[in-house]
C-alpha cells in the first residue's frame, strides 16, 4: 500500500548508526499544510545512502511530497507489557513547487 503526505520540511535529524547490525537511519519531520490544524509528522529513512541523500538533496523549508510505508513492531518492555511501535518509513521524497513559487518564477522571467 502506497501512502503519500505533502508538507514543509522542518527538521532533518542526526543520522543514527547501530554498530552491532550496521543499520543506519535518519529521521526528518514535515509540517502538513493542507489541514485546518497542521501536524508535525516524523518519518525515517533506512540505509547509509538514503540517510546521506536526505540532507544532500533537501533543505529545511522545502515543500515536499513523501511516499512511505507504514510499519509496526511489537516490543515487550521491562515490565513484561507488550507495546506496539508504528514507524513511517519514507522511500521517496520529492520537492513540490507551490503556486507562489511558480508565480514568482513567471514574474522573474517577465522582468528579464
Amino acid at each position: 500500500m502506497e501512502l503519500e503526505l505533502k508538507g514543509t520540511l522542518t527538521h532533518i535529524l542526526n543520522k543514527v548508526v547501530y554498530e552491532k547490525t550496521d543499520f543506519t537511519k535518519r529521521e526528518f519531520i514535515i509540517k502538513t499544510d493542507d489541514e485546518q490544524y497542521p501536524q508535525d509528522i516524523k518519518f525515517e529513512v533506512h540505509g547509509e545512502k538514503r540517510a546521506d541523500d536526505l540532507e544532500k538533496y533537501n533543505k529545511i523549508g522545502n515543500n515536499v511530497s513523501v511516499k512511505f510505508n507504514l510499519r509496526g513492531k511489537l516490543f515487550t518492555n521491562k515490565d513484561g507489557v507488550e507495546v506496539a511501535y508504528p514507524s513511517l518509513v519514507a522511500w521517496r521524497i520529492d520537492r513540490v513547487e507551490t503556486a507562489e513559487a511558480v508565480v514568482e518564477t513567471a514574474e522573474a522571467e517577465d522582468d528579464g
